[in-house]
């Protein structure tokens, strides 16, 4: 099984205005370098910066360009872009009426593949409005009568 960070769907969804505008580097975040969406990276904070380390060597000498990279975000931060934490209650509660009225259906070809990619497509239809085609995201108009989150 492919993890989340590995997924070249979830990479690509991730390459948008919408969420890389919101990063701000940290240690432990996961990120790529475009032209390299193979090798997952981890951000390590030295003395000199910001270096990475990979799931499967640390890069002695390789130092971080966000502008370089495709920020990945886990659900943890998926779920901060959307809601100040002290509504995590009702954040799972609109999360929970999204999936049940708007998201999957049996068949659906738009069925996610971990739980960072539906949060994800989460974010962006109750945020910014948009929907994932399967290439690329669009301007979800359909989706603004059947908004759960009023919060957002």
């Amino acid at each position: 099984m492919v993890q989340w960070y590995e997924d070249p769907e979830y990479i690509k969804m991730c390459d948008c205005k919408e969420i890389q505008s919101q990063w701000d580097p940290k240690e432990g975040d996961c990120c790529v370098e475009r032209g390299y969406i193979d090798l997952p990276l981890f951000l390590l904070e030295d003395v000199r910066g910001y270096g990475f380390i990979t799931a499967r060597c640390f890069v002695e000498d390789d130092f971080f360009v966000k502008e370089d990279s495709i920020w990945l975000p886990r659900q943890e931060d998926l779920q901060e872009m959307c809601n100040p934490r002290e509504y995590s209650v009702w954040l799972s509660t609109d999360f929970q009426e999204w999936v049940e009225s708007e998201a999957f259906k049996v068949g659906d070809t738009r069925n996610p593949n971990s739980m960072e990619q539906l949060w994800l497509a989460f974010v962006l239809a109750e945020k910014f409005n948009k929907y994932w085609d399967g290439s690329e995201w669009a301007n979800g108009e359909w989706l603004t009568n059947n908004k759960t989150c009023d919060m957002l």
